[in-house]
């Protein structure tokens, strides 16, 4: 891949960027696009694991022109300068986002994947091990698993990416979540879909000053596992619709934006 990067040592961009990295759409292909692009001492990313992280956002080094991190969105609006900083996000399609996140979890539990399993919290340990038993395609227990087996399954896969967009709920999203995040569609300087990602690339490179050839993506993050999910049955591509419809909604309105 080939990047042409124009003044961006020599010259301040208008905003530096901040990226809510909503899991599991495409946020890790762009962080590592961004470090190729611009140099790795010009990049922060998953600063979730920073302490003060959010709250140094409006001193950052002078050489810092791309941050990212799993916060939401609300959390970042509150930290930040917005004359400094152009925040933003994207989105994916929802049935897409939910399997992919499930499979991302599944793989984890993987039995022979111990050392990259233990990385994690004992809780999402004990997830991905339970997950590792279930079909995807079982959607009576799929369904058991994220609302009822785990405290940290209706966090992690009801409606995620609207999560991400609003203050912290404990309880599964309803309709006024769901209008609130429709309101950080407008909060936002850019809303991105994975599925048109030259789209967001266009837009951190014109707020940055630089050109990014994305023609060969040399950094897709690919399913550990193969399961499919069929989608062609009604009853399952029903349940999936169903257990993302805020997200859907989301997602609508994004692209009916962009």
């Amino acid at each position: 891949m080939k990047y042409a990067v124009i003044d961006v040592k020599c010259e301040a961009p208008y905003r530096k960027i901040f990226m809510v990295h909503i899991p599991k759409t495409a946020g890790s292909t762009i962080n590592h696009l961004m470090a190729k692009c611009l140099g790795a001492d010009h990049v922060l990313t998953h600063i979730e694991n920073r302490v003060g992280a959010l709250t140094a956002l409006n001193s950052p080094p002078p050489n810092i022109l791309f941050v990212s991190g799993h916060h939401r969105f609300p959390e970042v609006i509150d930290a930040v300068e917005r004359s400094q900083w152009f925040v933003f996000f994207n989105l994916r399609n929802p049935v897409e986002h939910l399997i992919s996140h499930l499979k991302y979890l599944k793989a984890l539990g993987n039995p022979q994947d111990e050392a990259r399993r233990s990385e994690h919290t004992s809780e999402i340990q004990q997830m991905a091990r339970r997950l590792w038993e279930i079909k995807l395609n079982n959607i009576d227990t799929i369904h058991r698993f994220i609302n009822e087996e785990f405290a940290e399954g209706i966090q992690l896969f009801d409606n995620c990416q609207t999560r991400y967009l609003i203050w912290y709920r404990a309880e599964k999203i309803g309709q006024s979540d769901a209008d609130e995040a429709l309101r950080a569609l407008e909060a936002a300087d850019f809303v991105g879909v994975t599925e048109s990602l030259a789209k967001t690339l266009l837009a951190i490179g014109k707020t940055l000053g630089v050109i990014i050839d994305y023609s060969s993506n040399d950094h897709i993050n690919k399913s550990l596992i193969s399961e499919r999910v069929n989608l062609n049955d009604p009853a399952i591509l029903s349940y999936y619709r169903e257990a993302v419809k805020w997200d859907a909604a989301l997602y609508v309105a994004a692209k009916s934006r962009a």
